[in-house]
Formats: C-alpha cells, sequence, structure tokens
C-alpha cells in the first residue's frame, strides 16, 4: 500500500488507470457538494461530530495546499469529508476522501 504523507497525515495513495479520477470528473462532483458542512447534513450533531469536523478545519487552514473541504456523506453515525490538495503550481494533484477509519488521496489525472 503506498501512503503520501500531506500536512502531516498520512493518506493511502489510490491511482486507477482503468477508471481514473480526472480534473473533469473532480469538478463535475465539487460543484454538487460545493458548501456542504455539518449542518448542511445534520440538524443538530454531537459534540464529537463537531470537534471532528473542527480538527479537519484547522488542517485545511494551516495547509495552504489543502482547500475545498466539504461534508459528502452524512448517516446518523458518521460523515466523510472530501477536499482537494494541490501541487505547488496550483493544478489538483489528489482528491481527498476521509472517512473515519482511513484518508485516502486519489491521484486526480490531468484531461
Amino acid at each position: 500500500m503506498k501512503t503520501v504523507n500531506l500536512g502531516g497525515v498520512e493518506f493511502e495513495v489510490k491511482d486507477s488507470r482503468k477508471y481514473p479520477v480526472t480534473i473533469d470528473s473532480v469538478n463535475d462532483y465539487m460543484e454538487r457538494f460545493t458548501g456542504k458542512d455539518l449542518d448542511s447534513f445534520y440538524g443538530r450533531c454531537s459534540e464529537t461530530k463537531k470537534a471532528i469536523w473542527n480538527d479537519w478545519k484547522v488542517w485545511i487552514h494551516e495547509n495552504p495546499n489543502a482547500s475545498h473541504m466539504q461534508v459528502s456523506s452524512a448517516n446518523c453515525m458518521q460523515f466523510t469529508i472530501d477536499a482537494l490538495w494541490f501541487d505547488d503550481e496550483g493544478y489538483i494533484e489528489y482528491s481527498l476522501h476521509i472517512t473515519r477509519d482511513h484518508n485516502y488521496a486519489y491521484v486526480v489525472h490531468r484531461n
């Protein structure tokens, strides 16, 4: 399993040649979920969920290569976070998918 350290956090790298993640697919996906936060999914959420969300918000703000953090799915027990990681030239390098148990970094292929 290949991993990459992004801003002090280990992410498992996923790179599918058969079903590549492209700039277009990332843009389409991000448009659907832009601006989704905990309040978009929960009327009142637990303090634990708020703490987890706030920890990741701090991580995003501390890492200038990371942005576009949003909740991508949620149920009564847990939620997942998506974000983007940019390389030093300003291109999207990874589409990040953060779950309760794993942190994934999907390689984004330039079209």
